[in-house]
């Protein structure tokens, strides 16, 4: 079965953690899957390590693919049809502990691997969104695009929640949209949420996403080799690191084609106009 969702996806490092001789502990994970009913469900993870966490890069990562893999498995059986609440946020517990064991068998603490975690699992009639930390999810709706859960503060101002904390399954947020077409989806970790989102009336920024949509339309089904080093060098530029010093990740997928040819001059990802300076928090 052809794909459906054309997508493009980047982490980079920040310059706080090059001045630090860090490494980007932000990942990414993306699949798209074919059911047995004949659709396919589009899976996006994203993660951010906790800046002060020793392994907080292999944290991240091991959350995106561990997750990925098991959504993907039990997408091609069926087994997560009907979507209920339940059944995800097993899912997310079988992560979570996963990554725990994994720190105790190296006899490190569990918080040396702490890392957000955000992820969509999107149906041709439904989606569900799983959070917990900060970063976003953007999708499209009737009304533009909106977010399925604003970005999580911890117990402390400038803090938030990992997967790694003891109460990680209590305040991870499931939001789970039956009978929805949605069409795009943008998953971001903490990095972009100054450009992304409107702290003033909490909404957002859809400037910031309307011309990177419009290009990723133009392209075929698939990851887009040819956006993907855009999309690094969008999140690398000048304008971008001056609102932010922070590792930054960005997935984008959409199941729409553009309807017409583009035009001479496509918008191109580094011309995504960011938030004013308003919007910052």
């Amino acid at each position: 079965m052809p794909l459906s969702w054309r997508y493009v996806a980047g982490s980079v490092i920040g310059q706080a953690h090059v001045e630090n001789g860090l490494p980007c502990q932000d990942a990414n994970a993306v699949a798209v899957c074919a059911c047995p009913s004949g659709d396919d469900a589009l899976v996006v993870v994203v993660s951010d390590g906790a800046g002060s966490a020793a392994c907080a890069a292999e944290g991240s990562r091991f959350v995106c693919d561990s997750f990925v893999t098991r959504v993907s498995e039990l997408l091609a059986t069926g087994a997560l049809l009907p979507v209920a609440e339940a059944k995800l946020a097993e899912v997310f517990r079988q992560t979570a502990e996963m990554l725990c064991a994994q720190a105790e068998d190296r006899g490190l603490s569990p918080r040396q691997f702490a890392c957000t975690f955000l992820a969509a699992i999107v149906w041709p009639d439904q989606m569900a969104c799983l959070q917990l930390g900060d970063g976003a999810i953007v999708y499209s709706s009737e009304a533009g695009y909106a977010w399925a859960v604003w970005p999580q503060s911890g117990e402390y101002i400038n803090t938030t929640n990992f997967v790694t904390d003891p109460a990680a399954c209590e305040r991870l947020e499931i939001k789970i949209a039956p009978g929805t077409s949605v069409a795009e989806v943008a998953l971001f970790t903490d990095g972009l949420q100054m450009l992304a989102l409107r702290y003033e009336d909490r909404t957002v920024h859809a400037p910031f996403f309307q011309p990177m949509f419009a290009r990723l339309r133009t392209e075929p089904p698939g990851e887009s080799a040819v956006l993907t080093p855009l999309l690094r060098d969008f999140l690398s530029s000048p304008r971008v690191l001056e609102r932010t010093d922070d590792d930054k990740t960005l997935v984008l997928a959409s199941r729409s084609a553009a309807v017409t040819p583009p035009p001479p001059a496509l918008p191109s990802l580094q011309e995504s106009p960011c938030a004013t300076e308003g919007n910052a928090t």
